[in-house]
């Protein structure tokens, strides 16, 4: 598997993948003080993957862990509040349909603080969730962010969901570096058959990634 790294004005990079669990689902920050290492993984069901993600975070010891598709109710998620060396910063789940939602995990010993996404979350279209991550050692803020899109979403409110969501963290912390975690579906098929608001869709957020410097 390979997860694909791309630097832009908003961070040291944007990460996209959506295969199974695997230690290669991750990025890591990196500099004279600090590595931490963010793991991105689509679960399709944390009640019955537990074990199985307890026994991954033992064995790769991930600093933060982003979660798609926990499939987990509202009524369920306060009994997930920590796997292994992880607990609980944020979490989405559906209220309207099955399955589907985000998480985002961090260990005990960083200094971290949800972000305030659900404005931009939309289910089966965006659903997303995020932490502010401080690092005194290098006195730096990273935000990282988990991200899911169903392929049954409508691809164009996805588009507009995360680029208004990406606006949003440029404008309010300008001075973090961004890291997303996500699984988009977004297929071949798709990009060829997609609509014009689609591609100008496309042209936006690139131009947003793609800035010099964060405004």
């Amino acid at each position: 598997m390979e997860s694909t790294t791309q630097d832009s004005g908003l961070g040291q990079g944007l990460v996209v993948s959506s295969e199974p669990m695997s230690a290669e689902n991750s990025v890591n920050i990196v500099n004279s003080s600090l590595t931490t290492k963010i793991v991105y993984v689509n679960v399709q069901c944390l009640r019955t993957k537990l074990n199985m993600v307890q026994t991954f975070v033992c064995e790769n010891e991930p600093h933060i862990l982003c979660i798609s598709e926990h499939w987990l109710s509202e009524e369920e998620w306060s009994f997930y509040k920590e796997i292994g060396s992880l607990r609980l910063v944020s979490i989405q789940c559906r209220t309207t349909h099955i399955h589907g939602g985000v998480a985002i995990y961090a260990r005990t010993d960083l200094a971290v603080e949800p972000l305030d996404l659900k404005g931009f979350s939309v289910e089966f279209d965006l659903e997303v969730v995020g932490l502010k991550l401080y690092n005194s050692k290098d006195a730096r803020y990273y935000a990282v962010v988990s991200a899911y899109r169903s392929d049954n979403g409508r691809f164009d409110n996805f588009m507009s969901l995360l680029y208004n969501c990406l606006t949003f963290l440029v404008k309010y912390y300008p001075d973090a570096k961004l890291f997303i975690g996500g699984d988009f579906q977004h297929s071949a098929k798709l990009r060829h058959t997609s609509s014009k608001t689609t591609h100008r869709s496309y042209e936006k957020l690139w131009t947003l990634l793609d800035v010099s410097q964060p405004y």
